[in-house]
């Protein structure tokens, strides 16, 4: 949650406009709290009545020294306290880098209902010739509310400091585990495992091997949707089960699919109810000789990824392997190669962090196919 500290400063006889604008504050953050956004309001009244051993002035100013937003409202009376509290404020915004805090000075009475030995008048004189800054005037709080809430609302556009969180829900972790489940060589005019209908495309495919992804993705904040895409070569076919959030069992583009039903290919919009995203997809013969790759792509920004693919449960899945596989991190402009670890014969694990949206990280196989019947 990003928080906005907003020190209000004013003498006692302003009690009444002290509460309203502590009661605007709070009905804007009813709103802004669902922008990931609070606004923190600092009013002297909010303070306990323990000796502070600095003093509470000191206390007072610290406050104002640590806010983004100062503002002084007056009537007619400017205490000693608001002064020293404002010119904190001011000198706190010349020495810093951000120019903080931002400082409204308000006088809620008509300029012509002065006197020459007004307090408002005096301090108009002091502002000017000390900071070069004017004091606002305003004949009812509600036209000085209105004023400082648009303003404020014109800082989250224009401002970075102010602006409002970006919500769009990074990958927290990613877990991929593929495991190979038949493999044969097809070079080689083996016959196929078995035939497999694929609802989706209204056909069958004769399977020469056959490999699940299981896909864990967990978002940092409630997501509304993630795009779901897997693809193989032109030879291979893909079938995906969305199993969290489930959806309904549907054809062509109404489910995971396009138009063309392309065998090879799955893409869609999944509607998410919870920060979870949970699927199962078959690939079958997506792994022959001349295509022994996998590859997984960050969809958004990644904190962990965490790949696993999986061959001990083959017949020759611990002695089909000539060497180590090799990772690569697929970016530009040169992949970085990854460290492969062995979680035991014939799985292989490798772990990436801080992918970006559109990154792939890829498993390359060196298969002895003599082993493959």
């Amino acid at each position: 949650m990003k928080i906005i500290k907003i020190f209000l400063a004013s003498s006692y006889e302003m009690i009444e406009q002290r509460r309203l604008f502590e009661i605007a504050v709070n009905r804007l953050n009813k709103k802004w709290v669902k922008k990931d956004m609070f606004l923190e309001l600092f009013v002297w009244e909010n303070f306990g009545d323990e000796m502070s051993e600095s003093g509470k002035q000191k206390q007072y100013d610290e406050h104002v020294s640590s806010s983004d937003i100062f503002v002084l409202m007056i009537h007619k009376k400017v205490g000693d306290f608001s002064m020293e509290e404002l010119d904190t404020a001011i000198e706190t915004y010349k020495n810093s880098e951000q120019k903080l805090p931002k400082v409204y000075t308000y006088c809620i009475r008509s300029k012509d209902d002065l006197e020459a030995d007004d307090d408002a008048k005096k301090l108009e004189r002091e502002l000017l010739v000390k900071y070069k800054h004017y004091l606002t005037y305003h004949e009812s709080f509600g036209d000085m509310k209105s004023s400082f809430f648009d303003q404020l609302d014109d800082l989250t556009n224009t401002d970075k400091h102010f602006s409002f969180p970006d919500m769009s829900p990074m990958i927290e972790e990613k877990v991929l585990y593929i495991k190979m489940i038949l493999l044969t060589n097809r070079k080689n005019a083996a016959e196929p495992f078995y035939r497999k209908k694929i609802e989706r495309l209204d056909n069958e495919v004769e399977v020469y091997d056959e490999a699940q992804f299981f896909e864990m993705v967990s978002y940092s904040g409630m997501a509304k949707e993630t795009m779901a895409r897997n693809y193989s070569f032109k030879d291979a076919a893909v079938d995906m089960n969305v199993i969290l959030p489930r959806q309904k069992p549907a054809t062509g583009a109404d489910y995971i699919g396009d138009d063309a039903k392309r065998a090879d290919s799955v893409e869609g919009t999944i509607n998410l109810t919870s920060n979870l995203f949970y699927s199962a997809t078959s690939f079958y013969n997506s792994f022959q000789e001349g295509n022994t790759v996998y590859q997984t792509r960050a969809q958004d920004l990644i904190k962990k990824l965490t790949f696993i693919v999986d061959f001990a449960s083959l017949p020759a899945g611990t002695t089909m392997h000539k060497s180590l596989p090799v990772a690569r991190l697929l970016s530009t402009p040169y992949p970085e190669l990854l460290a492969v670890s062995v979680i035991k014969d014939g799985i292989y694990q490798v772990e990436a962090a801080g992918l970006s949206a559109g990154q792939k990280v890829e498993f390359k196989f060196d298969i002895d196919w003599s082993k493959i019947k």
